[in-house]
């Protein structure tokens, strides 16, 4: 059994429900202000079922999200991982154009593919392709596990 989990490519299933928000941006707005700008980045992680030194049992990888949002401020406002019950109920409220922040609902609004990659270039965070390239590896993303 392998001392860390496997995020070997053929190992790695991306959840369909996340394909419309995979490496999005999205503005936040109250009326016409914008509250809030955020970055949908995906990611993949295991957690450890069992065992002990190199008898460890792993789950499968499950894709995960992982929002990184920018405030009025220009200050980080927003880190957070979406995972499991949080990552359905959050989906929910995507479809509906409705984002929980600070206690409030806002109306959402999601940028394009190019306004998004702006956003994702601007932001220096890891780009899809290159997170893609490194699927042979043995930690295609940041490959979380607990």
């Amino acid at each position: 059994m392998p001392w860390k989990a496997s995020f070997r490519a053929d190992l790695l299933h991306p959840d369909p429900r996340l394909d419309g928000y995979r490496d999005r941006a999205a503005m936040v707005m109250d009326g016409d202000a914008v509250v809030l700008t955020f970055y949908v980045q995906p990611d993949f992680r295991a957690t450890h079922e069992g065992g002990k030194l190199w008898w460890r049992r792993w789950s499968a990888p499950t894709e995960f999200l992982i929002l990184l949002g920018e405030g009025e401020s220009g200050n980080l406002d927003l880190d957070e991982w979406l995972i499991g019950d949080q990552l359905t109920d959050e989906l929910a409220n995507w479809a509906a154009d409705r984002f929980r922040f600070r206690g409030r609902e806002f109306r959402l609004v999601w940028l394009d593919d190019e306004r998004s990659a702006v956003t994702r270039d601007e932001w220096q965070l890891t780009s899809p392709t290159r997170r893609r390239n490194r699927a042979g590896s043995a930690s295609p993303q940041s490959g979380q596990a607990d």
